[in-house]
């Protein structure tokens, strides 16, 4: 299971300072899935986030995720499941809850589901399959008009059918 943890660096703007951008962590955890697939973050597990006053949302952050299969396997298409999504800010009057938006290899999720079947999804390496594919994550709009502590989760299942 890969989990995205989004949590603020920047609690407080104090009026004296002109600072102008929310600073988030998002961290996906290497883990080991169902089966015979292992999945892993390959350029480090660490993003900042930075809100952009001129879209008034976090910029996008990206991730390249490794896949592993064993030789003795047929590793065809593979999924991911998205089960949490959830980006809360909250301060001033309102607060925000939503979504990121997810790409994997390109394609959004659909019903919180991304389908990889492309024949070359996979290459051969010494000892095992490898699949490497990025996947991409986009804030919506949040409400800047006051200071605001945000965080937030997204959790994605790696499976492949067996049969």
């Amino acid at each position: 299971m890969l989990i995205l943890f989004v949590m603020s660096q920047l609690a407080i703007a104090r009026p004296q300072f002109a600072e102008k951008q929310i600073r988030l962590s998002a961290t996906i955890p290497a883990d080991e899935v169902s089966g015979n697939l292992v999945s892993y973050v390959l350029d480090g597990d660490y993003r900042r986030l930075i809100y952009n006053l001129d879209t008034n949302r976090f910029n996008d952050i990206s991730f390249n995720i490794r896949t592993e299969a064993e030789f003795g396997s047929n590793p065809a298409g593979y999924s991911f499941i998205q089960t949490y999504n959830n980006l809360s800010c909250y301060g001033g009057e309102t607060s925000d809850v939503v979504e990121m938006s997810i790409k994997i290899n390109s394609q959004e999720m659909v019903s919180n589901r991304v389908d990889l079947t492309e024949s070359d999804l996979w290459y051969r390496g010494a000892d095992k399959y490898y699949s490497d594919v990025p996947i991409e994550m986009s804030s919506p709009v949040i409400n800047n008009n006051k200071s605001k502590w945000c965080v937030g989760q997204v959790s994605l299942v790696v499976f492949k059918a067996l049969g």
